[in-house]
């Protein structure tokens, strides 16, 4: 049986207050283990060799933490490094589409890269700053009751649940300047919520569900599947409303595995424009021709769209007429690229053309 002394200080190898156990009949910590009142270090302390050893684990009274070789399987029942979040342009740092438009027409209207605003949604980019500090843009949105923009997560594979299995818990979290937001969660073939499956939906509040405030303008939804996706659901859409439809600033939004809402996960901005363009890209193609007789001249771009029928469009051409624009699928090791062609036979004349393309869900 060890000794247990309890101390206001000056006792045994040690000066400090606190309640210390000990071997039979031996100065030698037994365990070891103490708890210390007033330690600089903490106030549940283990060390290698009794008090003078190094210290190896320390809770301070703050709630640091102080470990050596820390060996853990998960997180928050997630990932240990990094890609947690599941949202993709959270902090609204992308807009491709340009920084304003609306009001959205039948089926909504995409704003900041992925994230769609619905029906009759006006929206525009707005200083997060003063809001949430360490944001610089938000998305700004209004239009009438339970408006909402949202984003789709997407499945792996059409219909089938993936990361998303029955079981699992998510937390979904934004930052807004308005109090009184909602949030609902669901799987469906697009962010629009089209042949939805409720995954999280309260029904006193239409279309989302009462959100809990963390502090500092930062609110959150914690939920466990337990529905499956329909055969042709794509996508876990995640959606922000307002109820009252008045202009309402979001940004900072993060979907990750388990109960908490954990800071706000940085991603550098070349990751997430390359994340984005994988369901968006805008670009230039210019064709200089030098020979002098009638013919079709291509230009092939690769790229790291979606693998899916994309539509490509053209504007602001000049110099001729843009016979084709395409995006041709990838196989195999191959990856997708973009055609676009014109016709011409005047030489050194000059053709070229903004381009588009669009491979949302």
């Amino acid at each position: 049986v060890p000794n247990v002394e309890v101390t206001g200080g000056a006792a045994g190898q040690d000066d400090s207050a606190g309640v210390y156990i000990y071997k039979n009949n031996s100065n030698a910590l037994y365990a070891p283990l103490y708890l210390e009142q007033g330690n600089t270090i903490g106030n549940f302390i283990t060390g290698k060799n009794g008090f003078t050893g190094a210290t190896t684990f320390a809770v301070g009274v703050d709630g640091d933490v102080i470990a050596n070789n820390v060996q853990m399987a998960s997180a928050n029942t997630g990932y240990l490094a990094g890609c947690r979040n599941q949202l993709i342009n959270g902090d609204m740092g992308i807009w491709q589409r340009g920084q304003s438009g609306g009001p959205t027409g039948a089926g909504g209207g995409y704003t900041a890269d992925r994230w769609l605003a619905s029906n009759g949604t006006s929206w525009t980019r707005a200083p997060f700053a003063d809001t949430a500090p360490g944001f610089e843009y938000g998305l700004r949105f209004s239009g009438s009751a339970n408006c909402y923009v949202a984003q789709g997560v997407e499945l792996l594979r059409v219909g089938y649940a993936n990361q998303f299995a029955i079981g699992t818990t998510w937390t979904f979290s934004y930052y807004s300047d308005k109090s009184d937001t909602a949030a609902g969660v669901y799987f469906s073939d697009s962010a629009a919520a089209g042949n939805a499956v409720i995954v999280k939906e309260d029904a006193a509040v239409q279309g989302g569900s009462a959100v809990t405030s963390l502090g500092n303008n930062r609110y959150s939804i914690t939920f466990t599947i337990n529905v499956s996706p329909q055969i042709t659901n794509k996508c876990l859409a995640c959606r922000i409303l307002s109820p009252t439809g008045a202009q309402t600033e979001i940004s900072g939004c993060q979907l990750e595995p388990g109960t908490v809402a954990t800071p706000y996960e940085q991603i550098p901005i070349q990751t997430q424009l390359a994340n984005c363009q994988r369901y968006y890209q805008i670009g230039r193609c210019v064709f200089k021709i030098y020979a002098g007789t009638s013919g079709t001249w291509t230009s092939m771009l690769q790229t790291t769209m979606r693998d899916v029928n994309a539509s490509v469009t053209t504007s602001s051409t000049s110099g001729g007429d843009i016979s084709t624009a395409r995006l041709q699928q990838g196989y195999g090791n191959y990856p997708s690229t973009i055609q676009i062609s014109t016709t011409s036979s005047v030489a050194g004349n000059q053709v070229a053309t903004d381009f588009a393309i669009d491979a949302e869900l």
